[in-house]
């Protein structure tokens, strides 16, 4: 049996006191998101920020491959 590995990101986001994690796939990724800052050390692994009116919210993105 042939396993193909499909690769998905993971987002973690610091906001407002807690925290949210989500996965998607890379053809649900959103256009708004800024471009995210590659993290020193790691592989498939990156951080932005989003600032709304309501907060500051500090994303991590994380490539993850499930099969």
């Amino acid at each position: 049996m042939s396993m193909t590995n499909i690769n998905k990101y993971t987002f973690v986001m610091n906001f407002r006191g807690g925290t949210y994690a989500s996965q998607v796939d890379p053809v649900d990724l959103p256009a708004a998101v800024m471009p995210p800052s590659p993290l020193n050390g790691l592989e498939n692994a990156w951080c932005t920020v989003a600032i709304v009116p309501s907060g500051f919210a500090l994303i991590n993105i994380v490539k993850t491959a499930t099969s």
